[in-house]
This record gives structure tokens, C-alpha cells and sequence, in this order.
């Protein structure tokens, strides 16, 4: 542990990327995954769907706390729409992208970790260093991978 805090130092290993989604992708032998889901689609949404397309990352299905927010953009976008529950149940999705509010994601994240499925989270990886590191334990403890934009920005505020 560095610094103040229950947080763990965070090595590359643990992050998908040190530069961002982009590279985090494109770095993906995506032929060995199945699909991604995103969970969250609002304003930061058209930019994940544009990378995940411009690197032939399928998009398995797509969710949102409102159903007619997810129902919008799956139309906008001609993707899938499943409920959060589902998109989670899916054995097709193997990583799941967070876009929701700041507030929600780690325990998104705990959800999505839980369906022992890999995880990509828009900044911040959590609201506290504390549920920072509850994410990364529990990474950890399911032998799952998560990452978090910008990767760089996630190890400074993880090492304090």
C-alpha cells in the first residue's frame, strides 16, 4: 500500500490501458472475447459506441438506469437494448464498459465483477479511495481485469 489510506498501489497489470479506451481496445485480441455491453448511455456514450466500432469491438447490448434513454440510443445507434440485469446475465458479454453517473460506478462495477465479467469505467473508477479499492479487490478475487479512463488518472489518485 502507498499513502494514506486501505487502497493497494495499482499496477499495469490491473488496468486494461494506459492511455485510454482506444488503446485499451485496440489492444484486445477481440477475436477471444465475445461481446461488450455499456451500461450508462448518455452523454459519453456516442464516443465508446465510435471506438468500439472503429476497433470491431461488437457491442452485445447496451443499458441505462432509464429504459427509455437505453431504448432512444439503441435505436439512434442500432444496437441491442437489454435490462441492466440481462445485459449482466449475458454469457456473450464478456467486459462490460460504465458510463453512469460518477456516483454509481463502483458499485457497478461490484455488480459487473460479480457476473465475473471484465470492466472498463469512465472516470472516476469509484467516488473514494475506499470503494476504489473494494473494485480492485474484488477484481482481484474473481480473475477479472478492469481498467478506467484516463488509466493514468486511476494510479495517481490509487497511490495517493
Amino acid at each position: 500500500m502507498n499513502g494514506a489510506g486501505s487502497a493497494p498501489a495499482m499496477d499495469s497489470a490491473q488496468c486494461l490501458s494506459a492511455s485510454g479506451f482506444d488503446a485499451s481496445i485496440a489492444a484486445m485480441d477481440t477475436n477471444a472475447w465475445g461481446s461488450v455491453g455499456i451500461i450508462g448511455c448518455g452523454s459519453i456514450f456516442p464516443a465508446y459506441v465510435r471506438a468500439c466500432r472503429t476497433y470491431g469491438i461488437s457491442i452485445g447490448a447496451i443499458a441505462d438506469a432509464s429504459v427509455a434513454q437505453a431504448q432512444a440510443r439503441g435505436q439512434e445507434y442500432d444496437l441491442p437494448v437489454a435490462t441492466i440485469d440481462d445485459l449482466l446475465n449475458d454469457e456473450r458479454i464478456a467486459a462490460v464498459v460504465i458510463l453512469t453517473p460518477p456516483s454509481t460506478h463502483a458499485q457497478v462495477a461490484l455488480d459487473v465483477i460479480a457476473a465475473g465479467k471484465h470492466v472498463y469505467v469512465e472516470k472516476p473508477l469509484a467516488a473514494n479511495r475506499d470503494d476504489a479499492a473494494k473494485v480492485i479487490r474484488a477484481a482481484e478475487d474473481a480473475g477479472v481485469r478492469i481498467g478506467c479512463a484516463p488509466a493514468g488518472w486511476a494510479r495517481r489518485v490509487l497511490r495517493g
